[in-house]
């Protein structure tokens, strides 16, 4: 019982080091108001090809909403942003590329 223990609470030091090691950011995804829908999935694969060219690791990708309230306005953005989970080590790289972290 005292090995399981030491196992379980090793993993769980493990894990949250690990999970300290990543930061989040994010940047809009360009879409507009008013404009035609574009594809998501083609959003996302050019942000990972962008990403990757640039030598940064990505944990996760995903496109949602930036959590703020927009004016209804053709031509203003949507409000959609690409975010991602990448090593800390990799901030500048993202960064250069216009991500920041979120702002809520």
């Amino acid at each position: 019982m005292r090995n399981f223990m030491i196992l379980l609470a090793a993993s769980v030091v493990a894990s949250t080091v690990q999970a300290r090691e990543l930061v989040t950011l994010e940047r809009p995804d360009g879409t507009m108001q008013c404009e035609p829908k574009r594809d998501e999935k083609a959003l996302l694969a050019g942000a990972k090809k962008e990403l990757r060219r640039a030598g940064v690791r990505i944990v996760e990708i995903r496109r949602e909403k930036d959590g703020r309230m927009r004016a209804q306005m053709c031509g203003s953005p949507t409000g959609f942003v690409i975010r991602i989970r990448i090593a800390a080590s990799d901030r500048d790289k993202a960064g250069a590329l216009g991500f920041t972290p979120p702002a809520n």
